[in-house]
């Protein structure tokens, strides 16, 4: 048997192999209802109709009250909801803390181990706290869902599947150029090294499609998961989407986003959010389903 057979034989093996261990180590993803053409429409307009809001300066010390006031409000219902998702989570269900960075950036982060960051702009472009409150349950829910552990572990599939398909496109390539090396008569490094080669640049085309595909993914859930927090912690849905309609007025040309965004577009966004509510508020349990 050839180098060639014998290296196109393997790869498909193992991408099966790899397939099958992506399927078994896929958890239950909470996901809302796609928006349709209209609400795509309508949140396209509403976006593109509003005025891009002002910096109003925030102390540090009312940053950090504020910030504090609606953890606090928040934890009781983030221990309820951590428990409701159950092997899900990676937290202790308690004991968040909040970090305020002193930046006028708005941005926020889940840094893992029951630690959120918030930058002191968030602050300063919103106009209600239900806003501040939204991005920090956005937070606390990728905290609970183990987001920084799926990555991990999508950049790993994304690896090791990207690989197998390069090592297979350049097997088959060869094989159909008529491009054979029998190893025990001949020198076949130079095959090795084609395959080698589109076995590597594909496994970087796989950890990026990895990372981008369920980082977009995994934003609409936290999105999901945040509203759930607010509603039991009794802050309004609909001044909290205020913050996503003024996220989306700097990319608002957009209507969806592209195969290598990390985020969905901020259309996308604010008419998923509005299924979001829809979800929310009729769920008379409060929690997902």
């Amino acid at each position: 048997m050839s180098l060639t057979k014998y290296n196109l034989r393997n790869c498909v093996t193992v991408l099966l192999i790899s397939a099958c261990l992506v399927l078994i180590g896929c958890g239950t993803t909470y996901a809302p209802r796609a928006p349709t053409n209209q609400i795509i429409q309508s949140a396209t307009q509403e976006i593109r109709g509003s005025n891009e809001r002002k910096k109003s300066y925030v102390s540090m010390a009312e940053a950090e009250a504020v910030g504090r006031r609606i953890l606090n409000r928040i934890k009781p219902s983030a221990s309820t909801l951590c428990r409701h998702l159950g092997d899900q989570v990676s937290t202790r269900c308690r004991n968040w803390r909040l970090a305020i960075n002193d930046s006028s950036e708005i941005n926020a982060a889940s840094l893992g181990n029951n630690q959120i960051a918030i930058n002191k702009g968030t602050f300063e472009y919103s106009i209600f706290e239900d806003e501040i409150a939204f991005v920090i349950a956005h937070e606390l829910a990728h905290d609970m869902l183990n987001h920084r552990f799926e990555d991990q572990t999508n950049v790993a599939i994304g690896a090791i599947i990207g690989g197998v398909i390069g090592g297979v496109i350049a097997a088959t390539v060869a094989e159909a150029a008529g491009i054979e090396c029998n190893p025990q008569f001949q020198n076949c490094d130079f095959l090795d090294d084609l395959i080698e080669d589109s076995i590597y640049a594909g496994a970087e085309i796989g950890i990026e499609s990895g990372i981008l595909f369920y980082s977009r993914e995994q934003e609409t859930e936290a999105d999901l998961m945040a509203a759930y927090l607010l509603s039991l912690s009794g802050y309004s849905l609909i001044k909290a989407r205020e913050f996503i309609v003024n996220m989306g007025i700097s990319d608002s040309t957009r209507i969806r986003s592209d195969f290598n965004d990390t985020h969905p577009s901020g259309v996308e966004r604010l008419a998923t959010f509005s299924n979001i509510i829809d979800e929310v508020q009729t769920n008379l349990s409060r929690l997902p389903r």
